[in-house]
């Protein structure tokens, strides 16, 4: 596999350095294009996929973190819903039978709409009682 490395700089009126990243383009020879690429077998191993730095990346279907769950209960309790009446609030607007069900992508968009109710609830704040 041959590789090119290119680097785009963009840089201010005055000439300077504003950042730089790099583009690597790789050239497959024929060989290496005909070869099949992997595939996950069926159900998956469990392994989440990799970005480039090793980092793992959320799969759609992942269970919202401990992070999300605690961010949901603080804005429940903002609204005047603490402990179970702040869980069965979550499942209801969740739709599920348990917060187990609720996954990252479901939590972020509730988040998202919840702190844009508040918003426009108090008069377009920034939201920052939380």
């Amino acid at each position: 596999m041959k590789k090119t490395i290119k680097l785009v700089e963009v840089q201010t009126p005055k000439g300077e350095s504003f950042f730089q990243f790099r583009i690597v383009e790789s050239v497959l020879s024929e060989e290496e294009a005909s070869l099949p690429k992997p595939q996950a077998a069926p159900g998956g191993n469990g392994a989440k996929p990799q970005n480039g730095e090793g980092k793992s990346q959320s799969v759609p279907g992942d269970p919202m973190t401990d992070s999300q769950k605690r961010y949901l209960f603080r804005i429940m309790a903002v609204r005047g819903k603490e402990g179970e009446n702040a869980h069965e609030e979550l499942k209801k607007l969740f739709q599920v039978k348990t917060l187990k069900d609720v996954t990252k992508f479901d939590a972020s968009r509730m988040i998202e709409e919840l702190l844009e109710k508040e918003k426009q609830g108090n008069g377009g704040g920034d939201g920052s009682s939380f």
